[in-house]
């Protein structure tokens, strides 16, 4: 079973007259084929974890791997996606199916009209398949950022409140198409809704104290 290894992961932020300790030493490991959630209390790190393992950020010390393998050197080769709370990262001007297909376009991917059109669907964006990315609500434009994830097919799925701004039948959709596509992934999800955070394998709590970061198994 293939995993992401963390190992002594510490972060910090600095601000104008001093640093602030976000992760320090946190350790842990998550596997493919296993949902898991991760809670805790604002500021004790969660967002930031998630964008340490995409690379959006990099860690002060300490190192990830995929298995035994240097995680930068796995990502050159394997996609990771992270769908943040308020996810953009599109061309405002270009339509949907315009973005989509700029995107598999950059990471080497095929275009399928077929597949693109099925997931759009999925969503009920298919319809607006020809609007300006502007013109978008945030829950629809959060919607086509897990429709562009699902093209892009990466390896490793990480998910900071997908939720935000999507009408529940859409989270629904969303989440079961995620339980299904665990098996030969790895998917971290971040959540306030406790009903969510149950339909996982694991959840793990994210603490801090003065020597180190945790994530302590609560399920």
């Amino acid at each position: 079973m293939n995993f992401i290894d963390i190992q002594n992961i510490s972060k910090y932020f600095k601000t104008k007259d001093r640093k602030i300790q976000v992760l320090n030493n946190l350790s842990t490991k998550f596997y493919e084929g296993e949902l898991t959630a991760i809670k805790g209390e604002n500021g004790t790190g969660k967002t930031t974890l998630l964008k340490i393992v995409a690379r959006h950020i990099i860690q002060d010390s300490g190192s990830i791997y995929w298995n035994t393998q240097n995680w930068d050197i796995f990502l050159k080769n394997n996609l990771s996606y992270l769908l943040l709370s308020s996810s953009r990262g599109f061309y405002y001007r270009l339509t949907l199916m315009q973005n989509l297909e700029f995107f598999l376009t950059i990471y080497k991917k095929k275009f399928l009209l077929s597949k693109a059109q099925e997931e759009l669907e999925s969503l009920s964006l298919w319809e607006h398949k020809d609007r300006r990315f502007l013109e978008l609500s945030t829950g629809m434009a959060q919607k086509l950022s897990f429709v562009r994830a699902m093209l892009l097919e990466p390896k490793v799925i990480l998910l900071d409140e997908f939720e935000h701004g999507i009408d529940q039948k859409s989270v629904e959709i969303i989440f079961n198409r995620v339980q299904k596509l665990k098996k030969d992934k790895v998917i971290i999800y971040i959540s306030h809704q406790q009903e969510l955070l149950n339909q996982s394998d694991n959840i793990l709590e994210l603490s801090n104290n003065s020597s180190n970061s945790n994530l302590s198994q609560i399920k």
